[in-house]
């Protein structure tokens, strides 16, 4: 019996060691204390772990009790941090966490939540409260079981309010309270006032809504004690949001910034491999579109008033087109070999379908860095075999000229293809931003329609004119209006060429004989090659 009260007691101690130690872990380790206390299983070393401790670095920043030192309070200064994540990266549970924790640590902290919607900020107060009262909301959540007899409730535990909750060390404050805009609490004062995703689809879309969200940040900084803190976490919604007005306006102590795309990841680690895979976020591309996906995953969203294309023009299509289509392929080339290249050049091969109305279909659109000619030789007869467009359109620069000429040597001599070359006219006074500019009557109009998965055309023309992105695709495309025509005038031009084979023979006063005999009078010979005229004065007068 006596041994069995020994073991009794021995356990008892031992979990009474363990308590102990898990007290101390979690109050100076924040992953920890999410992971273990507050149960949030589904934490990663990366990127959870970077962004607990940018949680807990403050700087020199110390807990100062009100009414002990009140000229330290008054010297003190304010602290602001702005953590930016990707959507669905857990820094909503982080904050939650990292709040409790506070609390944990100086009992007598006042601390105010803050969301776009009064709701949203009573959702993360009873996830505390579920905390405190240990009803299993966050699953695994140990916080009862660590500080069960420390953190009893205080006596008006009943009086709870769904918007505030009061735990033991404050007498008449409220330890954690809910706001939004339109729901301030101007009456009271906070050490910590978190401010979690003040923008949500319905307060970003106008100047008026975003001017409400900055004019209650400013409310809140009224609400703050000079020795508190404030932390703003929350994902962009647009150009000039809250969020930036915070990065130009406010004195920030730190900003982390956080991109969960690939394309800005160059040289770090992924961030949160398990989750944001590259087959989810190109899946979240295609189904949000550029602009929202810029927004949510990368943080950067698309400058509306520098756009030249608005997302509300671009169209799409789903089906293959039923109606005749002229095709053709529009070649945006780069120097071979590599190390002549520019840096971030590609190539781009773009095959587009004008339909009897007017409206042009992108059938393909390829961005790549071929390594060979003999690559590029490859995809064009690819797409020649796929498509099988009318011609081939590519620049007439000294370079280009080269460049094709070497392209077709390989079609002809190692595929024994012929490819349907046309010469696009560039011209010195028009450089490639005004070409491209040519397009917003097709996209504007919805007389240019891509398909869904196209989301490299798309956020080309949404982040055009930005240097620092891609434009070869829309520069390949920009060249299509000098070789777009409708099956229906096309067919005109090719009657109009049959007339000018120097091997027909044409009646006296023929239709065909007046043309041969109005090309005559210009004094300009006949120049057929591959069943084609370039004769365009004759073209121009019969079309």
């Amino acid at each position: 019996m006596n041994e069995q009260l020994l073991t009794t007691e021995q356990r008892r101690q031992e979990n009474l060691r363990a308590a102990k130690w898990g007290r101390e872990q979690g109050e100076n380790d924040l992953f920890w204390w999410c992971k273990n206390v507050m149960g949030f299983r589904d934490m990663d070393e990366q990127p959870h772990r970077q962004m607990c401790r940018f949680l807990e670095d403050w700087g020199d920043w110390k807990w100062i009790d009100r009414g002990t030192d009140s000229r330290r309070m008054s010297e003190s200064q304010q602290r602001i941090k702005l953590m930016l994540a990707p959507r669905r990266s857990l820094k909503s549970s982080l904050v939650v966490g990292w709040s409790l924790q506070q609390y944990v640590k100086y009992p007598t902290i006042r601390t105010l939540i803050d969301s776009a919607t009064l709701d949203k900020s009573i959702d993360k107060i009873g996830r505390i409260k579920s905390q405190v009262v240990g009803d299993g909301f966050d699953g695994d959540a140990m916080f009862r079981s660590f500080y069960g007899n420390r953190m009893e409730t205080s006596p008006d535990f009943q009086r709870w309010r769904e918007d505030q909750i009061r735990l033991k060390g404050l007498q008449d404050d409220a330890s954690f309270t809910a706001s939004s805009p339109g729901h301030e609490k101007t009456s009271f004062h906070y050490e910590l006032i978190i401010i979690d995703d003040p923008h949500d689809e319905n307060n970003s879309e106008t100047a008026d809504q975003i001017e409400k969200v900055i004019r209650h940040i400013k409310l809140l900084l009224s609400v703050l004690e000079p020795n508190g803190r404030m932390l703003i976490d929350a994902t962009r919604w647009a150009t000039h949001d809250a969020l930036q007005w915070a990065i130009e306006k406010l004195d920030l102590l730190d900003v982390m910034e956080e991109s969960a795309d690939p394309e800005d990841r160059v040289g770090k680690p992924a961030f949160w491999p398990r989750v944001f895979t590259s087959e989810f976020l190109e899946k979240q591309r295609k189904r949000q579109g550029v602009y929202i996906y810029s927004c949510m995953y990368r943080n950067k969203p698309v400058p509306r008033e520098k756009q030249k294309f608005l997302p509300e023009w671009i169209k799409y299509y789903d089906a293959y087109p039923v109606c005749p289509l002229n095709k053709y392929l529009l070649v945006d080339p780069v120097p071979i070999p590599k190390e002549e290249r520019r840096k971030g050049d590609h190539a781009a091969f773009v095959v587009t379908g004008i339909a009897p109305d007017g409206k042009v279909y992108v059938l393909e659109a390829i961005r790549r860095r071929p390594r060979s000619l003999t690559e590029v030789a490859e995809l064009i007869l690819f797409l020649l075999d796929k498509h099988n467009p009318l011609a081939v359109g590519i620049e007439t620069v000294a370079g280009q000229t080269t460049y094709r000429a070497a392209v077709d040597h390989i079609c002809r001599t190692e595929h024994k293809r012929q490819v349907p070359w046309q010469w696009l006219k560039t011209s010195s006074l028009k450089g490639k931003e005004q070409r491209i500019l040519g397009l917003v009557p097709y996209v504007e109009n919805g007389n240019l329609l891509i398909r869904p998965q196209m989301t490299d055309v798309e956020e080309e023309l949404l982040r055009f004119p930005d240097s620092r992105h891609h434009d070869d695709l829309i520069d390949a495309l920009a060249y299509g209006p000098q070789l777009w025509r409708t099956p229906r005038a096309a067919s005109r031009d090719a009657e109009v060429l049959a007339l000018l084979d120097p091997r027909i023979k044409h009646d006296y006063m023929s239709y065909g004989w007046m043309i041969k005999e109005s090309q005559k009078k210009q004094n300009k010979p006949d120049r057929y090659d591959n069943k084609r005229t370039v004769w365009k004065s004759v073209w121009d007068k019969c079309r």
